[in-house]
């Protein structure tokens, strides 16, 4: 006969502790802060909008993130810039946009940035991607001459994400926050070209002398019809 296998109350509860323990110390998994572009070119001298979702986050307070504007020709703030910034009109991340801000600077002749942030009036919402997990939208603007490629990420060292505790009010990262910044980083950036421009090719020389061939044979034809009198046509 088997008997059953019984557990003393201090040994449910040890193990209890070891499986909260276990489910704390893992990481919360979450996404990336997504760049969402509707066209893959841009128009010289055309602003051209993007805009910036959040992943999913329990108990979001105040979030602070750093977009990149670079390219390999130009220069910043002339060829190409961030010309402005506003929260998503839909399905925004908090319940107000009263402490939304952003602000730009130039880095570097290479690299324009922008900074934007807000704080939640209600000390903390969960974010939750399709519902209410869009941050901005963003414009760019181009020189008319400009025809580089340019480049848009996420500047991670600059990346804030904060949860405030109750009990204290202090500000500590989401539990999220490695998982995003890990997934962040994976990510290419977002690659936008000029809109391709119709070319009319130039005619190649050989062309160009294949018509001035043909032209004067042409011509000689003509002539010889002139020289031909009607008492040789009529044979």
């Amino acid at each position: 006969m088997r008997f059953p296998i019984m557990c003393s109350p201090a040994t449910i509860v040890v193990s209890l502790i070891l499986i909260a323990s276990a489910i704390q110390s893992t990481p919360a998994e979450a996404g990336l802060i997504t760049i969402n572009t509707l066209e893959t070119e841009y128009t010289a001298g055309q602003a051209f909008d993007f805009t910036v979702e959040m992943p999913d986050i329990i108990s979001l307070f105040a979030y602070e993130i750093s977009l990149h504007l670079t390219s390999n020709v130009g220069t910043a703030g002339v060829d190409y810039y961030f010309a402005d910034a506003s929260p998503a009109s839909s399905n925004y991340l908090f319940a107000a946009t009263t402490n939304f801000a952003d602000t730009t600077v130039i880095d570097s002749p290479s690299l324009s940035r922008m900074t934007i942030s807000d704080i939640d009036d209600v000390l903390g919402t969960d974010i939750v991607s399709g519902v209410n997990g869009q941050i901005a939208n963003v414009q760019i603007m181009t020189a008319a001459n400009f025809a580089g490629e340019l480049e848009i990420s996420v500047d991670l060292n600059g990346l804030f994400l904060d949860t405030l505790n109750l009990s204290d009010f202090s500000l500590s990262s989401v539990t999220e926050y490695d998982s995003i910044v890990n997934e962040t980083l994976a990510a290419d950036p977002t690659r936008i070209s000029s809109a391709a421009s119709t070319v009319v090719p130039e005619p190649s020389t050989a062309v160009i002398a294949l018509i001035g061939l043909v032209g004067v044979a042409l011509a000689r034809r003509r002539g010889m019809a002139r020289d031909v009198s009607p008492r040789q046509i009529r044979g």
